[in-house]
């Protein structure tokens, strides 16, 4: 990964901030959202609409926004006394333009396939949504899809898309401030 990288520029002295995710054991400043309560407040959300078979889906766990958007989904099941279920977690590769067939195909081929789902962000969430659809799952009837960023495309997409907004602008804000303390 990056960290050897990173932990050079630090030891060249060279301001750095980490911005969405973090790396463990780096000495950086680090500006991102809480992806493990935002993740188990979403999954709260999905449960307290009826649902009981709820899937996730993450991109890496070395990387902290999925690794902690895993542990949020595992609390929030815990907490209500629902099963975790390895069958329903899909650690799918970044940017694969095929990720919504990929996880369509496998979750609606489970025995008891999941009637919503947690997606990593809005890409992978859209894309899940138009594989189900494809496949003849109504959305939301069907299949629930929550998913994090808010991004403009979700804002805009055929489909209303529950999301948990992420404060880009503040968080880019806040990012250059404390850049701009650590060059001072």
């Amino acid at each position: 990964g990056s960290k050897p990288w990173l932990e050079r520029m630090l030891a060249d002295g060279r301001a750095l901030v980490l911005v969405d995710r973090y790396i463990e054991d780096l000495p950086a400043d680090f500006v991102g959202i809480d992806d493990e309560t935002a993740a188990a407040n979403a999954v709260r959300h999905l449960i307290a609409l009826g649902h009981e078979r709820i899937a996730c889906v993450v991109h890496s766990l070395k990387v902290t926004t999925s690794s902690g958007r895993l542990e949020g989904y595992r609390r929030a099941l815990s907490e209500r006394g629902l099963p975790y279920d390895d069958s329903r977690v899909l650690v799918v590769e970044e940017g694969r333009a095929d990720v919504g067939a990929i996880v369509a195909d496998a979750l609606l081929s489970l025995p008891e396939p999941p009637t919503a789902v947690l997606a990593v962000n809005d890409y992978v969430a859209i894309e899940i949504i138009e594989s189900a659809t494809a496949r003849g799952v109504r959305v939301p009837e069907d299949l629930a899809v929550v998913s994090f960023a808010d991004m403009e495309v979700a804002r805009h997409y055929r489909v209303p898309l529950t999301t948990v907004r992420q404060p880009f602008q503040s968080l880019g804000e806040t990012a250059v401030h404390l850049l701009t303390e650590r060059l001072a």
